[in-house]
């Protein structure tokens, strides 16, 4: 799998499942794309949406990045620094996700959806 790129699907289910661990312990609840274990609202943060880039983009190549395509940077990861939340126009979220992902240097985007473990033991 090295040197191969994850299908978008693939890393939308590979963020889905860190939210779901971090959530677990108490971190963000917000989660781009879906996971089994999670009850999906279909709710997400309004202005808000969540881009991977690809490994070895530079912090300063995703700020130029960010730039040419529109948003701000609100939040670096510090577990992934490839994981960006970016600010967008409030009801555009779908045009900038879109926008992202035809980018070369962009793994997966998505609104910052908000979801909740479902029940079960912990």
């Amino acid at each position: 799998m090295l040197g191969r790129k994850l299908p978008r699907r693939g890393w939308a289910l590979a963020l889905a499942g860190v939210w779901v661990l971090s959530a677990a312990c108490g971190g963000a609840k917000a989660t781009p794309g879906g996971n089994s274990s999670l009850a999906k609202e279909g709710a997400f943060v309004p202005g808000q949406i969540i881009v991977l880039f690809d490994e070895g983009v530079s912090a300063a190549r995703q700020q130029e990045l960010v730039a040419a395509t529109g948003g701000d940077v609100a939040e670096r990861s510090a577990v992934n620094p490839a994981r960006l939340v970016i600010t967008v126009p409030v009801g555009r979220e779908d045009e900038f996700v879109a926008k992202y992902r035809k980018l070369h240097d962009v793994q997966a985007a998505d609104k910052n959806y908000i979801s909740k473990a479902s029940g079960g033991a912990h």
